[in-house]
């Protein structure tokens, strides 16, 4: 009789854990407390035929009565890159201006030449990193050769971007659906992947990125199902509501400081200071007029082949006994750079012709406030039904010391990744206990 009841605890134990396993499953799958996780994304490559094909899938997919609230295309980067000089401190202004007030390629080398063998700080030691990977990345990675002259000037200005698909421009499509069940769910997902399929006729669509592991999933099968050429991506987000824009910024500046900013994103990013004034109001509007005139009275096809490599030979002198690996692929790229002059000339005349309308257009001194942002960026950073601001961020490096201080820092996303976790820890806590109460209790009657 004692053994049947163990065997029929036994089971209400297995019964219970399978019940809560599948309902705290059912609740991650269906989403239906965070929209923003249910965010798809839409990567193509930009040219003026696709451009309007782009028009014409966004028409559409707004038509679509299933998963899609709406769908927009994707303006963030232009947006943070106008601002990105709003953004910098005084020091950082007067280094870009040293690297832009003559926009052609050869003052470029020149100046970071000049900067290696400075010892001014950290900003500095990071500006030229950030240069010299770039510059390895142009050189040697095959993905950036169409765009390589705005990707060098948009790494500069805003590392932060998407480094891997600056090439891309994307559509954007939100969700604000509710499901009953997590089945509901998948069958909506695999009508917007037909959908998706059956406007994209002439396959410009190349990836498709998720920040929800269930639906990356549904797509997974369904590609496999039907061999789709679209790549899979797969970007883990956490998202955090605020009440209001002081709390947004206390919040942010918390998260930049365990995470760093580069994977912080809120409605912030897509502002400026509320004023710009004084040394750096100046300096912003000098930088528009240096570039101005330049390209008013130079020849912007001239340049000096041997300069650039003799500048990339001094960066590598200047650098290699106090980082031998950035100097190694210096001696890369300066090999490069001998051997392969036909690239390299079409990406010095793309910078130099390209290059005095692209830092005369973020040369500016507009105001940005969070009332002026475009209202599709702002309403994927704003919860109108709950009528709170949204953060968001991209980190798989969150350890225990993060979920101590943010877990139960308001709402927030981060109980679904912790909620298997907590379900598996509380039955093994049980487990344990019970495990060791029956041996205690045997023990005490013998």
């Amino acid at each position: 009789m004692l053994y049947n009841k163990k065997i029929l605890c036994a089971l209400f134990g297995v019964f219970l854990y399978l019940t809560s396993y599948y309902f705290v499953s059912d609740i991650i799958s269906k989403n239906n407390e965070f929209p923003e996780l249910n965010n798809i994304e839409l990567f193509y490559k930009s040219n003026a035929d696709v451009d309007l094909y782009r028009d014409n899938i966004i028409s559409k997919l707004n038509q679509y009565d299933g998963f899609v609230s709406y769908a927009y295309f994707d303006n963030s980067k232009d947006i943070i890159l106008n601002n990105s000089l709003k953004n910098k401190s005084i020091k950082e202004i007067d280094l870009f201006t040293n690297f832009f007030k003559t926009p052609s390629i050869n003052n470029l080398f020149s100046s970071f030449a000049d900067l290696s063998a400075s010892d001014d700080g950290e900003i500095n030691s990071y500006v030229l990193q950030n240069f010299i990977n770039n510059l390895f990345n142009l050189c040697f990675d095959n993905k950036h050769k169409d765009y390589s002259f705005d990707y060098l000037i948009n790494s500069l200005l805003s590392p932060r971007l998407d480094d891997y698909y600056q090439e891309f421009d994307k559509i954007i499509i939100l969700s604000e659906k509710q499901y009953s069940s997590s089945v509901e769910k998948e069958e909506n997902l695999i009508d917007l992947f037909k959908f998706i399929e059956s406007v994209d006729r002439y396959n410009n669509i190349k990836h498709i990125k998720f920040s929800n592991r269930f639906a990356y999933d549904v797509y997974l099968n369904y590609k496999d199902e039907v061999k789709s050429s679209v790549s899979a991506i797969f970007k883990p987000l956490d998202v955090f509501y605020v009440d209001s824009v002081d709390s947004l910024k206390v919040l942010k500046n918390d998260l930049n400081a365990y995470l760093g900013e580069n994977f912080v994103r809120s409605l912030l990013d897509y502002t400026t200071p509320d004023k710009i004034v004084g040394d750096k109001y100046k300096k912003i509007k000098n930088l528009s007029i240096y570039v101005s005139a330049y390209s008013k009275v130079n020849d912007l096809s001239r340049f000096d082949y041997d300069k650039l490599l003799v500048d990339l030979k001094n960066i590598e002198n200047n650098i290699v006994t106090s980082n031998s690996q950035l100097a190694n692929k210096l001696n890369h790229i300066y090999k490069y750079f001998e051997n392969n002059d036909i690239e390299i000339i079409k990406l010095i005349n793309q910078y130099n012709f390209n290059c005095p309308n692209y830092i005369g257009g973020i040369s500016n001194t507009e105001v940005i406030n969070i009332d002026a942002v475009n209202p599709l960026i702002k309403n994927d950073f704003y919860n109108e039904r709950l009528g709170k601001y949204v953060i968001k961020i991209e980190s798989q490096s969150k350890d225990y010391t993060f979920y101590k201080r943010f877990l139960f820092n308001g709402n927030n996303s981060l109980y679904y990744n912790c909620g298997m976790f907590l379900l598996n820890l509380i039955f093994a806590i049980f487990f344990s206990v019970g495990t060791v109460l029956t041996l205690l209790f045997r023990k005490a009657k013998k």
